[in-house]
């Protein structure tokens, strides 16, 4: 699993610095709100606290975040992934995240480590992410 995950950030990263004509674009999301459809407890946090930093170039995405997971602990994600531009208000994409801080919470693969996919669609600015047991709203600055 490791080596799969390895492997596939070098690929990413290597066809991303191919790509000489296309200016990186920025992106700033700011989470406000989750809502868990898994287990529907009162027990869960809600208050994300998203900050998540991407970077878009040729319709891969480069990205790391940091947040208040469903069990309040501080949590870091990286990943890397796709994403489509339908028009000009409207894209959605997916990537694959390595989380820290589920520890002890979820069932983790490597060293207190978690492999997620999540989706995502973003309108004007509204972002909703659709990850395995919930999802969350937040807005996005481009810069």
């Amino acid at each position: 699993m490791k080596l799969l995950m390895v492997l596939l950030m070098a690929l990413s990263f290597n066809s991303i610095a191919e790509e000489k004509e296309e200016e990186y674009e920025y992106r700033l999301n700011i989470g406000l709100f989750t809502d868990h459809y898994i287990n529907d407890s009162d027990e869960y946090n809600e208050d994300n606290q998203l900050l998540q930093l991407s970077a878009v170039k040729g319709g891969r995405i480069l990205t790391a975040a940091t947040f208040v997971n469903s069990h309040y602990v501080r949590s870091y994600l990286v990943g890397v992934g796709m994403e489509h531009e339908y028009n000009d208000n409207l894209r959605y994409g997916g990537y694959l995240a390595l989380i820290k801080g589920y520890d002890g919470k979820v069932e983790t693969h490597y060293k207190g480590l978690l492999l997620s996919p999540i989706g995502y669609v973003n309108y004007r600015g509204v972002t909703i992410n659709v990850i395995p047991a919930a999802y969350s709203i937040g807005f996005e600055i481009d810069f």
